[in-house]
């Protein structure tokens, strides 16, 4: 499905497995690359499913930014969908291309699967983005694979990087 955004975008729901190679580079340099994780490891976890929205220039095709809503799991009906993955290509940054695709992944999480909440693990450099769009801390929780410290932030497994949960009410 083709949905169309603020700034001359246009957002594609895409599986993990149909993601292209632009796509694929975007979220692995934004996310990844600059932490040690390897191409060849399982940083994508396309097991997981869940549906990328993939923002792209309207005029030129070229990718802008992307995110990844995760299809309800079995402690949705308290927490919510959870949003994963959203990284905005560098010559994008401050033009709207976030804001796009946080848009269009809360509006799913509402008309298609009916979920008034959503929540996500943000790295510290983007807690101001995600509270300007009405996110709020959240009481941590462990997840295998992770290590909770005892001020609420989540290290990740895969790049060391803290993360802490914050939720949103759509």
């Amino acid at each position: 499905m083709t949905k169309t955004a603020a700034r001359s975008l246009t957002i594609d729901e895409l599986a993990p497995d149909d993601l292209p190679a632009d796509v694929l580079d975007l979220l692995y340099d934004e996310l990844y690359r600059d932490f040690g994780v390897a191409r060849d490891q399982d940083w994508l976890n396309a097991d997981d499913a869940g549906l990328f929205f993939v923002a792209r220039d309207r005029k030129d095709g070229h990718v802008c930014g992307a995110g990844r809503l995760m299809p309800p799991g079995k402690d949705a009906s308290q927490r919510g969908l959870q949003i994963r993955q959203l990284a905005t290509a560098p010559h994008e940054r401050g033009r709207g291309v976030g804001t796009a695709v946080m848009d269009a992944l809360e509006r799913d999480a509402i008309t298609v699967y009916e979920f008034p909440r959503v929540w996500l693990k943000a790295r510290q450099q983007a807690w101001g983005f995600y509270q300007k769009r009405g996110y709020q801390f959240a009481p941590p929780e462990f997840t295998a694979g992770e290590c909770l410290q005892e001020d609420g932030l989540f290290i990740s497994h895969l790049t060391g990087i803290p993360h802490r949960i914050m939720a949103k009410r759509c």
